[in-house]
């Protein structure tokens, strides 16, 4: 029904306080990201695979991100346009921060495992990420059926923190399969090295997307970005803080485009 669920009341009052259905959205989101994320953590307790170990933290990422998400849903249906429009951008400016850190995550594990690699059971890894790759490509859909008006900056962070951790899910299996055809075990950290630099461009691009909205959290942002770097070693905070820029350089560019 254009994006609403059958049991929003919407359609036939017209009034915006009557649709839950963004809610309805996050909620079952929130509870496909917790049976991933709990599947994926006994996974790991057996394993001993990187990228199933970056995917995790992705999920758990995730999840807090559904959270947070439903919380302000919750939250925006009782508060002013304006308050909404600060809540929303604060959100957006910490959920880009935190997709970024991730990407850090990754490149430090990935850097880890090139100096120490590790031998790990190929096919029980393969049938989790294909668990979470399936988990996360339906989250994804959800997402994608959203009216044009729930397609906030909450919506758009969500959505690009599902994706990427639809990727990392796909870096698992692509791993998982070179390693058990080739025996390259090296496999594993190049992928998640690409992972990472993918992660940290579309958290620039992101990033760019909401300067509008989080023009008062600018500075802040960037600042955060650096320290939450520092703390992953020289190479890796100059290494996301550059694709983070040229993410950022690209999306600023490609809204100049369109407009």
């Amino acid at each position: 029904m254009n994006g609403h669920y059958d049991h929003c009341r919407f359609p036939d009052t017209g009034d915006e306080k009557d649709c839950h259905c963004e809610i309805e959205r996050y909620k079952r989101a929130v509870g496909i990201t917790l049976g991933i994320l709990l599947f994926q953590l006994i996974a790991v307790w057996f394993s001993n695979n990187l990228a199933l170990r970056a995917d995790t933290f992705h999920a758990s990422s995730d999840l807090i991100v559904n959270i947070a998400s439903l919380i302000i849903a919750c939250i925006c249906l009782k508060i002013t346009k304006r308050k909404e429009g600060f809540i929303r951008g604060l959100f957006a400016c910490l959920g880009t921060l935190l997709l970024f850190i991730g990407g850090l995550h990754v490149l430090s594990e990935a850097q880890e495992r090139l100096i120490n690699p590790a031998i790990f059971i190929v096919w029980p890894v393969m049938l989790v990420a294909m668990a979470g790759a399936a988990g996360n490509y339906l989250v994804h859909k959800i997402l994608g059926a959203a009216p044009e008006k729930h397609r906030s900056s909450t919506h758009e962070v969500l959505s690009a923190h599902v994706l990427s951790d639809l990727f990392c899910s796909l870096a698992v299996i692509a791993s998982a399969v070179i390693i058990f055809f080739s025996g390259w075990t090296k496999a594993d950290p190049y992928i998640s090295i690409l992972l990472a630099g993918y992660i940290f461009f579309l958290s620039g691009r992101l990033f760019s997307k909401f300067l509008n909205e989080t023009r008062r959290y600018r500075l802040l942002s960037f600042i955060l970005v650096f320290v939450a770097g520092l703390s992953f070693g020289q190479y890796s905070v100059i290494t996301g803080t550059l694709l983070f820029l040229s993410g950022f350089c690209f999306g600023t560019k490609h809204e100049e485009c369109c407009h």
